[in-house]
């Protein structure tokens, strides 16, 4: 999905906008388009992000992740088992343990929180399933997975 259409078409409407005025209300406006466009492409993130996590949240069994390439976004659909999501690697008895310091902004935390409690689990364990699922990714494209794509209708 990219994003740089809906920017633009953001951009252009305040133009627009701007065009009613005079010359120094439409160079105000475009000083504040060099200014927003960095914060309209988060804001249109965080709204993706709020899909996904709202999508998931109703559909018992998928998970909906927002995943950046690049500057383009895409939401990726993974079917889950009944039991919530697969073990990740090495979380057998004799799995070896780790501690690590993560440092996160407040609203990112804050996310963490609410995905692990709407899931049922520790931020902990949400973190280790999280981190294992992305690195599943890197595995070589050869193995069969439980992953589906398409378009959710409302």
């Amino acid at each position: 999905m990219l994003l740089s259409p809906v920017v633009d078409g953001l951009k252009s409407d305040l133009q627009a906008a701007a065009a009613v005025g005079g010359e120094d209300t439409q160079r105000a406006a475009g000083i504040l388009l060099g200014a927003l466009e960095a914060a309209l492409r988060f804001r249109v993130l965080d709204v993706l992000q709020e899909a996904a996590d709202e999508v998931s949240a109703s559909l018992p069994g998928l998970q909906v992740d927002l995943r950046l390439t690049g500057r383009d976004p895409s939401l990726v659909a993974s079917l889950m088992d009944e039991g919530g999501p697969e073990e990740p690697e090495g979380r057998g008895e004799e799995a070896e343990m780790a501690r690590i310091t993560l440092r996160i902004t407040e609203s990112l935390k804050s996310r963490v929180e609410q995905a692990a409690s709407r899931r049922g689990v520790s931020v902990n364990s949400w973190l280790v399933s999280a981190a294992a699922q992305a690195l599943s990714f890197d595995a070589p494209k050869g193995r069969a997975g439980k992953r589906i794509s398409g378009f959710v209708r409302g």
